[in-house]
This record gives structure tokens, C-alpha cells and sequence, in this order.
């Protein structure tokens, strides 16, 4: 009778362990699909990311191209039959005298740059990037991606470890937009670039800047606050 009961202890404890097992089992393989599927659709949020960069660069390649015939028309001056649907475009775009015509193929041309060059920043391709980026910088220095321009060129500098041009990056940030929120952001990658080579007195000047001149922007100054307490 006792190792009867001894027996069937020992069943139930077993069957019970086999349960458990089951279930930790169906637990952990459930947490790892589910790992693997938001890696999945990260994945898959890049890529459609990058679709939707590739097809408005070629959109601004169409604009530009019909903005170039406009702007290159110099009879649109001149109303006639043959040219009123050229003019209409222009109405339509806005351009409705050469210097619109202008000003528009101007921003369409430093969009279309500006787009090329983030493609490449986005596929870790940093020296077109970069090379990208000083292109727009120095042909188009009033585009309305100019910051932008100078924000992820100087994040390229930095993930390829030119520290010298990416100093030199931030300090023309700073010059040029002080008090843009961008570049707060390089800033913060500066003080982190000199914690990393044991400056620390230039590394907490820099956060103390940051805190003092970018309050308007609280996860930069709550993120340079951790940093200089970190020191």
C-alpha cells in the first residue's frame, strides 16, 4: 500500500513537472515569435521607409524635370496656343513669372540632393552621404533642408570616426543655428564623444551649455543632465 502511494506521488509530481515544462515551454517560444516578429516588422518599417524616400526623390526628378522646361522656356513670357499648357503648369506649381520658376526648380533640385544623400545615410552608406550633403551645403546654403543637411552630415562624420570634421560639423552648427533643436542633438554627441576620450571638463562644459541654452527642448536638457552627473 505504501509504495503504492509512493508511486503515485511520485506520478502526480511528474505529471506535474511535464505540465509546467509544457507551459514554460509554449512561454518562452511564444516570447521568442513575438521577439522575431517585431524584428521583423522593424525590419520591414525600414525598408517600406526607404520605398517611400526612393519614390519621392523620383517625384522630385519628374518636378525638376518639368520645372527645368519652364524655366528654360523663354517664350512662356509670351501667351501663345502652343505654350498655354506649359503655362498652366506653371500656374499650377505656383511659378507664374521666371523668377517663381526659378526659385521653385531651386528647392526642387536641393530636395531631390537632400533625399539622395539621407537614402544613403539610411543604407549606412556614409560616404556618399557625406559627400551628398556637403554638395547640398555648398550649392544651396538657403534650401529649407540646409539644417537637416548639416545634422546628419555631422552624424555621418561621427559613425565613421572623422572626429576632427565632425567637431568642425558641430562648431558650424552652432554658428550658423544656435538655437535649433538639431543642433542641440550634435551637441549632446560632442559631450559624448569627449566623455569617451576622458575630457571630462570639456565633456561637462558642453552639457552645462546645453542645459543653460536649449530649455525649450527638455529631453535634450534632461539627457545632458544624466550625462554631466554621470561625469
Amino acid at each position: 500500500m505504501g509504495k503504492s502511494l509512493f508511486i503515485a506521488s511520485i506520478l502526480t509530481v511528474t505529471s506535474g513537472l511535464v505540465v509546467t515544462f509544457s507551459y514554460l515551454k509554449a512561454h518562452f517560444s511564444g516570447a521568442s515569435y513575438l521577439k522575431q516578429k517585431a524584428v521583423h516588422l522593424k525590419k520591414q518599417a525600414e525598408e517600406d521607409r526607404l520605398k517611400l524616400i526612393v519614390t519621392e526623390s523620383q517625384l522630385l526628378e519628374l518636378k525638376a524635370e518639368v520645372m527645368n522646361e519652364l524655366y528654360g522656356a523663354s517664350y512662356l513670357k509670351k501667351p501663345t496656343t502652343k505654350n498655354y499648357s506649359l503655362r498652366n503648369l506653371a500656374s499650377i506649381s505656383g511659378a507664374n513669372s521666371t523668377e517663381k520658376v526659378s526659385e521653385f526648380y531651386e528647392k526642387f533640385k536641393s530636395k531631390r540632393l537632400f533625399l539622395r544623400a539621407k537614402k544613403s545615410f539610411i543604407e549606412k552608406n556614409f560616404t556618399e552621404a557625406i559627400l551628398g550633403f556637403n554638395e547640398l551645403i555648398e550649392k544651396y546654403p538657403s534650401s529649407p533642408y540646409i539644417v537637416k543637411s548639416y545634422y546628419l552630415l555631422s552624424e555621418s562624420l561621427y559613425l565613421t570616426g572623422d572626429q576632427g570634421r565632425f567637431v568642425d560639423a558641430v562648431d558650424q552648427m552652432v554658428s550658423l543655428f544656435p538655437g535649433d533643436e538639431l543642433t542641440g542633438h550634435v551637441l549632446l554627441k560632442l559631450g559624448d564623444l569627449y566623455t569617451t576620450e576622458n575630457r571630462l571638463e570639456e565633456a561637462s562644459e558642453i552639457y552645462t551649455v546645453i542645459i543653460k541654452s536649449y530649455k525649450p527642448f527638455a529631453k535634450i536638457v534632461t539627457q545632458a543632465r544624466e550625462s554631466r552627473r554621470a561625469l
